[in-house]
């Protein structure tokens, strides 16, 4: 248990450290007038998810293999278009039901997706291994 614990709070700095990177990368190339704020939020995003990959491959889940890489990553894009995905979903729900706070929502939802599915997918997913259980 302490273990499982100690794995999803360096999945969690990851996937701070992962959305700096992604915001930092973004903002910068729109602030130095490199690019739009458009090209400027998918170079972030892309810098952000890559960052995050091979961090959870080597340091949060230990994975030190290269055979796997490629599916992995390849995992790691679905894991990630869903995480998407159900965060546009739980926030327009919340929206239909009258929240309209955008940090309310925003951190609601993230939040949950975030312990329930992101976490669970990429460890279950993307690093599983057959020697590991999946929950």
């Amino acid at each position: 248990m302490k273990r499982r614990l100690a794995e999803f709070f360096r999945f969690a700095n990851v996937s701070l450290l992962a959305t700096v990177v992604d915001y930092g990368i973004g903002y910068l190339l729109t602030h130095t007038g490199l690019t739009s704020i458009v090209v400027a939020t998918g170079i972030g995003h892309l810098s952000g998810m890559i960052v995050g990959f091979f961090l959870n491959k080597y340091w949060v889940f230990r994975d030190t293999s290269s055979r796997e890489t490629t599916t992995q990553l390849v995992r790691y894009v679905v894991v990630s278009l869903g995480n998407g995905l159900l965060n546009t979903l739980g926030v327009w729900g919340l929206n239909q039901l009258g929240v309209d706070n955008y940090w309310v929502v925003r951190i609601l939802v993230g939040t949950t997706v975030f312990v329930f599915y992101s976490y669970v997918f990429t460890r279950a997913f993307v690093f599983m291994r057959k020697s590991r259980p999946v929950v």
